[in-house]
C-alpha cells in the first residue's frame, strides 16, 4: 500500500514539475520583454512653463532665376528658440525633409531626408540641417519651379502631446529664351556680275514670356546686314511671337560654290544674359554664266528656280526692297 501511494506522488511530480518549468520560462520571457522594451516618451508638457510652437523652419537658395540645365544650391535650416510671445516647447522624434521640383514645375520631385528622428529641444539656435543640388530640368511652358521643406516631430506642449508640422515652400523663376534663325539666298542676273541677295529671319518662339534685346546678326561672307521689319510693337525686343528678318546683298563675278557661315545673339530680358547661340548656313553654287537661270534661290544647297528679275535698272537698293517686301508677303500669308 506504501509502495503504491510512493509511486503516485512519483508519477504526479513528474506531471507537474514540466509544467512548472515551462510557467517559470514564460513568465521570464516576459519580464525580459518589459525590462528591455524601450520606454515610451512621456507625455509632458517641457519645459513646464513653455507656451510656444517656436520651430522655425527655412529654406534658401543661391538662384532667383535659371533655365533647363542650372544647377540650384538649396540650404534648410531650422532653429526652435523662445519669442517675444513666449517660450519654446521641446520636439523630439523630428524628421526634416527636403522634397525637390519636379518637371512640372511643383515640389513632388525627388525626396531627400536631411535628418531622421532627432530630438529639437527648446533653446536650439539656427542649424543647418542640409544642402542639396537640383538639376533644373522642366517641361516647355514651365515659369516657376518649387522646392518644399518640411519638419515633422512630437511637440511637448501639453500633458497629452501633440503632433508638430511645419512646411516651406520657395520658387524660382523659370525663363526659356528659344530664338531659331533660318536663312536662304537668292542669286538674280543672267550676266556678270550677278547679285546674290541673303534673306535672314530671326524668331523668337520661347515658351516662356522671354524676349530679346541687342539682336545682332553676322554672316562671314556678306555684310552689311540690314533689317526688314518684323519689330510690331516698336520697342526693339524680339517679343515671343515675332519673326524679324534682315537683308544682305553681295556681287558675284565668277564661278564657285559660295559659303555663308550666320550667326544670331541676343541678350534674354528676363535673366540678363546672352540667349543661346543661332546659327546656319547656306551655300551657293554658281555654274557658268550662260547655263545660270534669271534667278535662282538656295537655301542650304537646294536651288528653287523662278522668273527672272532685271537686277541692272534696280540696283541694290532695289533688290533689298524686294526681298524685305517679300519677307513681310510670306510672314503675312503665314500668319505670324
Amino acid at each position: 500500500m506504501a509502495s503504491a501511494r510512493g509511486a503516485a506522488q512519483r508519477h504526479s511530480w513528474y506531471v507537474v514539475f514540466p509544467k512548472f518549468v515551462a510557467w517559470l520560462l514564460a513568465a521570464g520571457m516576459a519580464l525580459a520583454v518589459l525590462l528591455l522594451a524601450p520606454t515610451p516618451v512621456a507625455a509632458d508638457q517641457n519645459p513646464p512653463t513653455c507656451t510656444q510652437n517656436n520651430l522655425a523652419l527655412d529654406i534658401g537658395r543661391d538662384k532667383t532665376i535659371v533655365r533647363n540645365g542650372d544647377t540650384i544650391l538649396y540650404t534648410i535650416s531650422a532653429a526652435n528658440l523662445d519669442s517675444p510671445q513666449g517660450s519654446a516647447c521641446n520636439l523630439t522624434g523630428t524628421t526634416f525633409t527636403f522634397v525637390a521640383p519636379a518637371a512640372d514645375g511643383t515640389p513632388t520631385g525627388p525626396r531627400t531626408i536631411l535628418r531622421s528622428n532627432i530630438d529639437f529641444p527648446a533653446g536650439t539656435t539656427r542649424t543647418v540641417l542640409g544642402q542639396v543640388p537640383y538639376l533644373v530640368a522642366v517641361n516647355p511652358g514651365v515659369t516657376d519651379t518649387v522646392a518644399e521643406a518640411t519638419a515633422n516631430g512630437t511637440l511637448h506642449d501639453a500633458p497629452i502631446n501633440d503632433q508638430a508640422n511645419v512646411m516651406k515652400t520657395l520658387g524660382s523663376t523659370v525663363t526659356q529664351p528659344h530664338t531659331p534663325l533660318s536663312a536662304s539666298v537668292t542669286l538674280t542676273g543672267t550676266v556678270p556680275p550677278l547679285t546674290a541677295v541673303y534673306v535672314y529671319v530671326e524668331k523668337n518662339d520661347s515658351s516662356t514670356p522671354a524676349s530679346m534685346s541687342s539682336v545682332t546678326l553676322t554672316d562671314d561672307g556678306c555684310s552689311p546686314i540690314v533689317s526688314a521689319g518684323g519689330d510690331a510693337n516698336a520697342n526693339k525686343l524680339l517679343d515671343p511671337g515675332e519673326s524679324w528678318g534682315y537683308v544682305c546683298s553681295r556681287p558675284i563675278t565668277k564661278p564657285g560654290i559660295y559659303v555663308s557661315h550666320i550667326a544670331a545673339t541676343g541678350v534674354n530680358s528676363e535673366d540678363r544674359l546672352a540667349g543661346p547661340p543661332e546659327s546656319t548656313k547656306v551655300s551657293l553654287d554658281v555654274k557658268a554664266a550662260k547655263a545660270l537661270p534669271a534667278t535662282s534661290t538656295f537655301k542650304g544647297a537646294l536651288p528653287v528656280t523662278g522668273p527672272g528679275v532685271p537686277v541692272a535698272p534696280l540696283g541694290v537698293v532695289g533688290v533689298v526692297m524686294i526681298c524685305a517686301g517679300g519677307f513681310l508677303l510670306r510672314r503675312r500669308a503665314s500668319g505670324s
